[in-house]
C-alpha cells in the first residue's frame, strides 16, 4: 500500500511537471511563431506597396532585433519613397514650366539626341520650319521631316561642322525659300554633354530676322 502510494504521488508530480513542460513550450512556441508570422504578414503587405506597415515588438531576444530591423527597413523605405516622389513632382513641375516657356518664346527651339531624332520642339520652331500641321515631330529624324530640301541640307552641313571638343557651338546666318518670298534665319547649333563627356545631342535654336532685313 506505501508503494501504491508513492508510485500515486509520482505519477501525480509526473504528470503536474508534463502539464507545465507542455504549457510552457506552446508559450515559447507562440512566442516564436506569433512574431514571425506577423513579419510574414509585414513582408506581404511591404510586397503589395505598403509601406508603413509596422510590426510589434514582443521580446528583446533575436526575434525582436529582427523585428526591429524590418520596423527600421520599412521606415527608410517610405522615407525613400517620399523623397522619390517629391523629386519626381519637382521634376515634372519643371518640366512643365519649360515646356510653357519654350511654347510661349518666339525663338524656334528643339533639342535633338545623339541618334539625330527630334526629342521635344516648340511651335515656333514648327512655324518656322515649315512643319505640316498635325504632325508630331517627336522621335522622328529631323531631316526626315523638313519638307523643304534647302533646310535639310543645311542641316546637314551644320551638323557635320559641329565636333565635341573642337567646335561645340555654331552660329550661321542662312537664307531659305519659303514659297514666293526668302526668310533670313540665324541658326544656332550647341552640342549637349553629361559630366563624362558622353554626347547626348544638341539643340538648335532658330531666330528669324526676314522682318529686320526686310526693314533694312
Amino acid at each position: 500500500r506505501v508503494r501504491a502510494v508513492y508510485q500515486m504521488q509520482l505519477l501525480l508530480v509526473f504528470l503536474v511537471i508534463l502539464l507545465l513542460a507542455t504549457w510552457w513550450g506552446f508559450r515559447l512556441a507562440r512566442g516564436v511563431t506569433n512574431p514571425i508570422k506577423a513579419l510574414a504578414e509585414g513582408t506581404a503587405e511591404v510586397a503589395r506597396g505598403n509601406l508603413n506597415v509596422v510590426v510589434e515588438k514582443s521580446s528583446n531576444d533575436e526575434i525582436g532585433l529582427l523585428v526591429d530591423s524590418f520596423n527600421e527597413m520599412t521606415r527608410d523605405l517610405s522615407e525613400a519613397r517620399s523623397g522619390l516622389e517629391h523629386s519626381q513632382a519637382e521634376i515634372e513641375e519643371r518640366r512643365r514650366y519649360m515646356e510653357i516657356v519654350l511654347r510661349n518664346v518666339g525663338a524656334g527651339v528643339s533639342s535633338i539626341d545623339a541618334e539625330g531624332s527630334i526629342s521635344t520642339i516648340n511651335p515656333s520652331a514648327q512655324r518656322i520650319l515649315a512643319l505640316p500641321p498635325g504632325m508630331d515631330p517627336v522621335g522622328r529624324k529631323l531631316e526626315e521631316v523638313l519638307p523643304h530640301e534647302t533646310d535639310a541640307e543645311v542641316v546637314r552641313e551644320l551638323t557635320r561642322e559641329l565636333r565635341a571638343g573642337m567646335r561645340e557651338s555654331i552660329r550661321r546666318q542662312v537664307q531659305v525659300p519659303r514659297g514666293d518670298e526668302v526668310l533670313t534665319l540665324l541658326i544656332t547649333m550647341t552640342l549637349l554633354q553629361d559630366e563624362d563627356g558622353r554626347s547626348l545631342g544638341m539643340v538648335m535654336v532658330l531666330d528669324d530676322y526676314s522682318q529686320l532685313v526686310r526693314a533694312q
